[in-house]
């Protein structure tokens, strides 16, 4: 006898006790002996009917449908049942259930059996885990009512026939509360409640409400009215996990999928715009490009880079100053930044403001090589800037500059949206004595 079966002694004394003292109130003792018609229902389908034949001596009972035999106990007194295998297996499926006062009925749940050591090794035992499933059976014979045949009797006010605990028709066959949680429809856009008739219903919960994630960044996760986990594309364009590769988009498409186009290059360099420090640049016309004296010690080197350019907005190099990059096949060669800031004659360093025209002078070469910059406004052509940016004594030109070079002066260097560029093709470029490129 298991541990469960033991510990139903305490009980038996104490129904014994009642009964000396009550008589004519106490119910007589169940047997179950006798033939049985026995539906069930397990992992959600429909099993049987079956034939039972079941015998019962004092708390034992056998079971014998057809080949397959069970074996179990009960407590006569409350119709209190267990029911599993005979077959060996560690923890095996068992039915626990009650039966009728009359005999005459028996219903219960199906549940997976996991081992409890409660108190260590020598207290390993069998108890119900998971619920699985659910059977009734009907005396053969009976005639009347029987809970769980699926036929609503006049003593009943529902038969669903087997259902799980967390059904809506109780084991008597009586309906449970309306509003009583009962067994999911596994979707998560529904409420499952018993209704007043004992049916578990199963209500849309509001349309847009999460539901579980597909794992697709291009799509929400979102119940529709009908009460279905959806997935529709979110809006073109919405970004996306990056690939990896700075020269492509990360957007996700109309049809909720991540693409990954090539960037755009909106100012036809040749360099995608997300790693373009000048996106969207115009060009810088009439360009001459003068670098050098490369092979001589430092604290002499030269720089001369003369253009026109028309930005798109205003500028004010006063306030954001003027970038200058030179880039050669071996990545960038010069990268300086002229600080913006009003003249100070005390450092002699600083841009002055005159009509039509900004200029910037320092006596020691900014970032080792701009010593003057001047900005002025075309006569000829409204909106164009002349552009030189010159110096003399640098220290920067530490290797040789070989072409193609790519120049770019940038007006606003925070944001670069105002930004003129050309690049110097290799047949454009003649080196020069004393080591000096000449671009034009």
């Amino acid at each position: 006898m298991s541990m469960v079966a033991r510990h139903l002694h305490g009980p038996l004394l104490l129904a014994t006790a009642l009964l000396l003292l009550h008589p004519a109130t106490t119910r007589a003792d169940v047997d179950l002996t006798g033939s049985w018609t026995v539906y069930g229902t397990y992992s959600g389908a429909p099993q049987g009917p079956f034939t039972w034949n079941i015998t019962q001596s004092g708390t034992s009972l056998s079971v014998d449908s057809g080949g397959s035999t069970y074996t179990g106990y009960i407590t006569p007194s409350t119709g209190s049942l267990t029911i599993y295998p005979t077959i060996f297996s560690p923890c095996p499926d068992v039915l626990q259930g009650t039966a009728s006062a009359d005999s005459n009925a028996f219903s219960g749940s199906i549940y997976h059996t996991v081992v409890s050591c409660s108190g260590g090794p020598s207290t390993c035992d069998c108890v119900p885990g998971q619920e699985v499933g659910a059977a009734s059976g009907c005396r053969i014979g009976a005639g009347g009512d029987c809970c769980g045949d699926g036929v609503v009797g006049a003593s009943e006010e529902c038969d669903n026939g087997p259902e799980l605990s967390t059904g809506c028709c109780d084991g008597t066959c009586h309906v449970r509360p309306a509003g009583n949680a009962c067994t999911p429809d596994a979707s998560p856009c529904t409420t499952d409640a018993c209704n007043a008739s004992g049916t578990c219903t199963h209500t849309p919960v509001a349309a847009g409400t999460a539901c579980y994630d597909d794992l697709n960044p291009c799509t929400t996760d979102e119940c529709d009215a009908g009460g279905m986990c959806t997935h529709p594309a979110v809006a073109a364009g919405t970004p996306c996990p990056d690939d990896g590769d700075q020269c492509t988009l990360d957007q996700c498409t109309a049809d909720g999928t991540c693409s990954h186009p090539a960037a755009p290059d909106a100012d036809g360099d040749g360099i995608c715009d997300d790693a373009d420090p000048c996106p969207h640049g115009v060009a810088l016309g009439a360009a001459r490009l003068k670098v050098g004296r490369f092979t001589t010690p430092g604290g002499d080197d030269r720089l001369n880079v003369r253009g026109e350019v028309t930005p798109p907005g205003s500028i004010d190099p006063v306030t954001t100053g003027v970038r200058l990059l030179l880039d050669a096949p071996g990545g960038s060669y010069l990268d300086v930044t002229v600080p913006g800031g009003a003249y100070d004659p005390g450092t002699r360093t600083g841009w002055k403001v005159m009509p039509g025209k900004f200029t910037f002078r320092s006596p020691t070469p900014v970032g080792g090589a701009v010593r003057a910059v001047q900005l002025k406004m075309s006569a000829a052509t409204p909106g164009e800037f002349r552009v030189a940016i010159t110096g003399r004594g640098g220290t920067f030109a530490t290797t040789p500059l070989t072409a193609p070079v790519v120049a770019r002066v940038m007006l606003d260097p925070p944001t670069a949206a105002q930004c003129g560029e050309t690049t110097f093709p290799a047949a454009a470029c003649t080196a020069r004595s004393w080591g000096v490129l000449d671009c034009q």
